[in-house]
């Protein structure tokens, strides 16, 4: 099948978190011929309870995993921006630019994010986790806000990147999904992805079916067997 020009963008927090969340979605994407570009802010450089692994030492594994889990998908495009695991919000406005940058780079009109606007009373607290909440909220105000305003970092046009605004945000770990995308028939995929983030223990006895789980409750909702739930948010 012939590539569509403009690429998906997928930004998230850290190591396996597309995966986890989004998977089966870029999996269906890869083999339909669509363009996906992961990108990962941290590359999960404090992501061990080894206090005798080193930042480096776990970065280097996480990035690596990271890798493995995107070829399984279908996807060799993958960036690690590699700022620090649980200090997201304190490089914001660094992070800002660099989410412009790639879309005004790579031009895409959707883009797959964190829910920026996670609420505390969610039971799932990974999803008001800092570094997914300030990830979130950097990406939609670089899609919506900055990216397409040319007074917004004006040296991107000597540098041929045109302001751009994507068409949508498709936000994960979102308490109000309100898209659904079936992935029954490639929930294996997903979940050999998954499985490839050892260093998290994402391949242990028992994580299949938890993250089948997930996926049942999901497709509940939608109408089918197994299914990825998105928070549509629109520019206006």
């Amino acid at each position: 099948m012939e590539a569509i020009a403009e690429p998906i963008l997928v930004v998230c927090a850290h190591p396996d978190d597309i995966e986890i969340h989004a998977g089966g979605v870029v999996a269906l994407l890869a083999t339909r011929g669509r363009q996906v570009v992961l990108v990962l802010v941290t590359s999960g450089d404090r992501g061990t309870a080894d206090p005798a692994c080193t930042r480096e030492q776990i970065a280097a594994l996480r990035e690596v995993e990271q890798r493995k889990a995107a070829h399984t998908l279908g996807v060799d495009d993958v960036r690690f921006l590699r700022f620090p695991d649980g200090d997201v919000q304190y490089h914001a406005r660094e992070l800002r630019e660099r989410v412009v940058g790639l879309i005004r780079a790579l031009r895409p009109r959707v883009v797959i994010t964190h829910d920026p606007f996670g609420r505390a009373e969610n039971a799932d607290a990974c999803s008001v986790y800092p570094d997914h909440r300030a990830v979130g909220a950097t990406v939609f105000e670089a899609a919506y806000v900055a990216a397409p305003g040319p007074l917004f970092h004006p040296e991107h046009l000597a540098e041929g990147l045109a302001p751009h605004k994507p068409e949508r945000l498709l936000c994960v770990m979102s308490d109000r999904p309100n898209v659904f995308v079936d992935i029954g028939g490639v929930f294996a995929t997903k979940w050999a992805a998954i499985r490839c983030h050892e260093s998290q223990g994402r391949h242990l006895p028992g994580m299949e079916g938890f993250f089948r789980g997930i996926a049942v409750d999901q497709g509940h909702r939608a109408g089918c067997d197994l299914a990825e739930g998105f928070w549509e948010l629109l520019p206006t």
